[in-house]
């Protein structure tokens, strides 16, 4: 009686035949989604009207040609806003290159204007702030893509750890913010700029994220990915915006 019942006992405290398979699909999901995070970087988030985008090409142009002091990086400043009149469309890639050609381009103008000789970099301006947040906000969804598929098939899909369920919901919610912004501007960015492949396929692989994170806890760690990921989201916003207004430098 004694040994059956202590049978019995081991055989309710052996792991359950679910618990590696529901491990190996949430790795499986989150592996697929982070994969398509990281085609959505190549792949045109927002159409562009080509009209409207050839005029502004061209006026920027010629403000560009007109002010730069450096022909080599007015010519490559440019060539990002023909490359977008000339395909009709913006990738995330587009916007991290935009983003770094116009704040050399910048730097490149204020540095030239100032002809007093005092010295010294130039105080960088709200717009020089939101240039480096682009960059970090189309660039941090596939890179955090990479990094979750890297774990994941290192592990064989085996192993779904709370530190990667955070980064999940993190970059999720990261890669969710432009088609958010999108959405929440829609009618007066509707006239030019369209909603896009890589709108919706980054929108899908974010809330796919989002989920895996949320409902690929387990009773022990529930409350860790939950708390640690609101207030890293948190944080993450409140240093964005003292970033933007200026409070941390720089």
């Amino acid at each position: 009686m004694s040994r059956s019942y202590g049978a019995a006992v081991m055989s309710t405290d052996a792991p359950t035949p679910e618990a590696p398979s529901q491990r190996r699909l949430t790795a499986l999901v989150g592996v697929i989604a982070s994969a398509a995070l990281i085609g959505a970087f190549f792949l045109p988030l927002f159409t562009v009207d080509a009209a409207e985008a050839g005029r502004l090409a061209d006026r920027i142009e010629k403000d560009i040609e007109r002010q730069s002091r450096d022909e080599a990086l007015a010519k490559d400043f440019a060539l990002v806003f023909r490359t977008v009149t000339d395909q009709a469309h913006v990738t995330p890639a587009d916007l991290v290159h935009y983003a770094r050609t116009a704040r050399r381009q910048r730097a490149n103008l204020v540095t030239g204007a100032d002809d007093d000789g005092a010295g010294g970099a130039p105080t960088p301006s709200v717009f020089d702030r939101l240039l480096v947040l682009l960059m970090i906000l189309a660039a941090a969804p596939a890179a955090g893509g990479v990094l979750l598929i890297a774990y994941f098939l290192f592990h064989g899909l085996r192993r779904v750890r709370s530190p990667m369920l955070i980064l999940a919901l993190v970059i999720g919610c990261l890669g969710a913010l432009f088609p958010l912004a999108h959405q929440y501007a829609r009618y007066e960015v509707e006239p030019y700029l369209g909603r896009a492949l890589g709108f919706w396929l980054q929108l899908a692989a974010s809330a796919t994220l989002i989920l895996v994170a949320l409902f690929g806890v387990r009773l022990t760690n529930w409350w860790r990915v939950y708390v640690v990921g609101g207030v890293t989201i948190a944080c993450l916003g409140a240093l964005g915006i003292a970033y933007l207004n200026g409070a941390l430098g720089g």
